[in-house]
């Protein structure tokens, strides 16, 4: 099995419960990053551990994400896939000097995970840029 992990880091100058609740209002990622088209939450209520959402992006097959683990003013991770692909976003904020340092990684995994990680890399790597861009300049906008 093969695993390839997608990563980028970017400082936010913002605090990071801002930085946060721009982060986890997923139904509204469109407005500032264009590799996201529409996210819809699937589950009644606030979001939490269990619940999901179908991620709609430029390019590829529209997904639903389950979040795994949600830490607040500090992150989740969210995880769609089967047993031949599973693929784990995680969005981290860790508190720095004048700001927050973002983190945000997707990892791929399972038996189709080095074709599917070979053919749509960079497409990936540059999704995860233009979301840290868009984070960055929404949560500085404020």
């Amino acid at each position: 099995m093969a695993f390839h992990q997608f990563k980028t880091e970017i400082f936010i100058q913002a605090p990071a419960e801002h930085v946060w609740h721009v982060m986890l209002d997923v139904e509204r990622w469109p407005e500032w990053t264009a590799s996201i088209s529409k996210v819809i939450l699937l589950d009644q209520g606030p979001i939490a551990v269990g619940k999901r959402a179908k991620v709609i992006q430029p390019k590829l097959q529209p997904a639903v994400w389950k979040f795994t683990k949600i830490q607040p003013n500090t992150g989740f991770e969210w995880i769609t896939g089967n047993f031949m692909l599973r693929m784990a976003a995680q969005h981290w904020i860790q508190p720095v000097s004048g700001g927050v340092q973002v983190t945000l990684s997707v990892d791929v995994s399972g038996w189709l995970g080095g074709y599917v990680a070979k053919k749509y890399g960079k497409l990936t790597q540059d999704y995860i840029q233009m979301e840290a861009n868009g984070l960055k300049t929404k949560s500085e906008s404020r």
